[in-house]
Parts: C-alpha cells; structure tokens; sequence
C-alpha cells in the first residue's frame, strides 16, 4: 500500500498537469527527446532503419457514444447538474467530429509523421543528400490510416529531397513481415491473455484508496440515488470518448480535467497501460509474443542493415508504418533501456509509463554512421530519443559498435 501511495502521488501531479497523458497509448505524439549527440570524430551517418506507429486516429466506432442517450435519459428527469448538461454536448460535438470517420487516421496524425521526417531529415541530412545513396525502401501494412501515416511521412521527404527515389510495398507483397513480424498461433494468443492477468492484482490494488467521487458528483444532482455500478459504467465510457478527443486536436483533452479528478485519471491510465507491460522484460518474465513479434522485426532490421552497410548498396533509409500490437513487442526485443525492469509486478507502473513508448505515431529508429576506414557505429532512438541498450555497454556514449550489436541480439 505505500508503494501505490507513492506512485499515485507521482501520478496525482502528472495527470493534473498534462491530462492529456491519462490516455495512455491514445494521447497524441510527443517527441520525448529531440537533442541530437556529436558522433565522435570522423563518423558521419549515412543510413536510417525507421518503424512507426500510425499516427492518431478516429474512434475505431461509435458504439460508445450510446453513452449520450443514457444521460440524456437522466437530464430529462432534472438529475444532472449543469456541468452533466456540458458533458453531454462535448460528447456529441466529438461524436460529430467522429462520424463517418470511425478508425481513420486524424489531421494530426498525419501532421506527427510530417514532423517526424522533418526532424530526421534536418537532424541528418547527410543520409538524404548522398548522390550514390538515392533509395528509400518503405513498407506498410495494408491498414488505411497506416498508408496515409507513409504518405504524411513521404510527402515531407519528397518536398525535402525531391531527388530520392522511393519503393512502397505493403502487406501482402513479399516483405510483408518487414512491419507484422513472425505469425502467432491461436493457442499461443491464449496463454498471452492468460499472462495479462498476472497484473488485476496490480490494477486492484492501485484502485484502493482512490475517490472515484469527483465524477459522481460533478455530474448528478443526486449523486446517492444512482448505482455505484451505474456510474462507474458512463464514467468508464465517457474517460474513453474523452481520451480519444486528443487524437483529432491535443487541446480537446482539457474537459478531462473538467469531469475527472487526476485520481480518477491515473485509474483509468493504469488499467490500459498495464496491458502493454506484458510485452516487457523482468526477472522470470520473458512474454513470448516479444520473442516472436518484436524478434521477428528485429531479425529484419539486421538483415537490411547488414545490405545497407555494403559499399555497393544504394539504400539511404528503410521506412516501416505499422501497428502498436506490433511496435511495443519490437521496442521490448531492441531491450532499450527502460523496457528491462529489475522489479516486481506491483513496481511498473512507477517504472513504466505506456505514453512514453507506445503514443500514436511512436517510433525506433536505428542510425548508422561511418568512417573512412569503414567502421560501422550504431545509435538506437526511440521517439526520438537517444536510448542505451540494456545490458551492452556503448563504445562511447550512445554509439555501439555495430558487430557488437548484433552479436548482443543473438538473431
């Protein structure tokens, strides 16, 4: 219990001041770190290897917009107070903005992917402007909003480097598993539901001690007179509608301050965010799906990189959009730092916070750098920033040695 009390302070003041982040994998893109290390002397970087989520989306539907019947079932009796009223007209000015694009991608998402290039493109321009390295391999899932985050992204690179020449392949073609990793068998998709359980003793005992009120009573007149369950239920269903409202416009977020307590937000956060530690490693805890999703990417980044490397090779960038089901087991496999936790189940969410990692639009990146005599360096960024692989040591700084590096993944 004094562990929850900590992390929930911690949580109290993350949430009052960016409610934004209670969303979890739903809150818009932002880039964690954008601060670009020296490569130490005579290195220059001539090749990236990219994976990305795509950007934020449209509601995947409307089902839960029923939620706006139900309360005005209870504004026609005289049951809520004014602040139910203007709840009820923020869900239908979201669910307008929604319709007849439920699961699309948003304005902003495909503005997360143009700014992403831009940053990549303006942090190593040395990789885009290599007369004998002109080529850009892409690769994409069949996903609508997964398509349209690549075209973002290539839009802002044709405008920057209208000389590239750039390939799309999509699910279906040949290197489909570029962006899906190995097949799952349905028996093993099983056994990893049954594992998430693991954590509903760590989601029932952040629930203690927390006031579920604030909601309650900001928005019935006679907040006794309804079902604790009934309750729980539309403020379950309006925290989801409410924390999709990011993905069209980061400011839409600020009702959730309006109806919910930060309390009540870090409970939420922690029964999503609790489903993506399971792609995490910890002692005597290793998820399969991690091995054979986010292994199977990784064997690909090596396979491609190994390519790019030679002297012959014309490959400036391999570009990958794809899916959170496939990014956060292919983050856990590059066992970046952070995603190796030397703790107990009732410790992660003090130590991992799904936002950081598995936003909309979240990435890796892999760039490599040279020097004349041919020696190979590698950094690993994820969103953008500069992170150290567990258990490796870097050559200097946040650069390896690329031979150590795949030697380390053992792939």
């Amino acid at each position: 219990m004094i562990l929850f009390s900590f992390i929930l302070q911690v949580a109290l003041n993350l949430f009052a001041q960016q409610p934004n982040l209670s969303a979890g994998n739903l809150c818009g893109y932002i880039p964690q770190d954008t601060l670009v290390s020296e490569a130490p002397a005579g290195y220059k970087p001539f090749y990236i290897s990219h994976i990305a989520r795509h950007g934020s989306r449209f509601l995947r539907s409307g089902k839960s917009f029923n939620v706006i019947e139900e309360l005005e079932g209870y504004a026609q009796n005289g049951e809520l107070t004014e602040e139910g009223l203007a709840l009820i007209s923020d869900l239908k000015t979201l669910r307008d903005m929604s319709e007849g694009h439920y699961g699309e991608l948003t304005a902003l998402g495909a503005e997360e992917h143009r700014q992403i290039c831009e940053r990549m493109m303006r942090h190593y321009p040395e990789v885009f402007s290599n007369p004998k390295r002109r080529n850009v391999e892409t690769f994409s899932t069949s996903s609508g909003r997964v398509l349209k985050s690549r075209e973002a992204f290539l839009e802002q690179m044709k405008a920057t480097a209208p000389n590239l020449n750039i390939s799309k392949s999509s699910s279906g073609d040949r290197n489909s598993r570029e962006v899906t990793g190995d097949k799952i068998s349905e028996e093993e998709r099983a056994e990893g539901k049954a594992n998430a359980k693991n954590f509903d003793e760590v989601k029932k005992a952040a629930r203690k001690g927390i006031n579920f009120k604030a909601f309650t009573e900001k928005i019935f007149t006679n907040p006794g007179a309804v079902k604790s369950s009934t309750v729980r239920e539309i403020e379950r269903r309006c925290q989801y509608l409410m924390s999709t409202a990011v993905t069209n416009d980061l400011k839409a977020m600020d009702p959730m301050a309006r109806y919910f307590s930060p309390q009540e937000l870090y409970y939420f956060w922690i029964s999503g965010s609790l489903k993506w530690a399971i792609y995490l490693n910890y002692p005597g805890y290793t998820y399969y799906v991690t091995e054979i999703i986010g292994g199977g990417i990784l064997r690909c980044f090596i396979e491609d990189a190994d390519e790019a490397i030679q002297a012959s090779s014309g490959t400036a960038a391999t570009l990958r959009f794809s899916h959170d089901s496939y990014l956060m087991p292919f983050i856990a496999a590059t066992r970046a730092e952070g995603t190796v936790l030397d703790c107990d189940e009732r410790q992660i969410p003090e130590l991992f916070q799904d936002f950081r990692y598995i936003c909309p639009a979240c990435n890796v990146q892999f760039i490599f750098f040279r020097n004349d005599e041919g020696s190979v360096l590698v950094k690993l960024l994820i969103n953008e920033k500069e992170t150290l692989i567990h258990g490796l040591t870097p050559d200097t700084g946040c650069f390896y040695a690329w031979s150590r590096v795949k030697e380390f993944y053992n792939i």
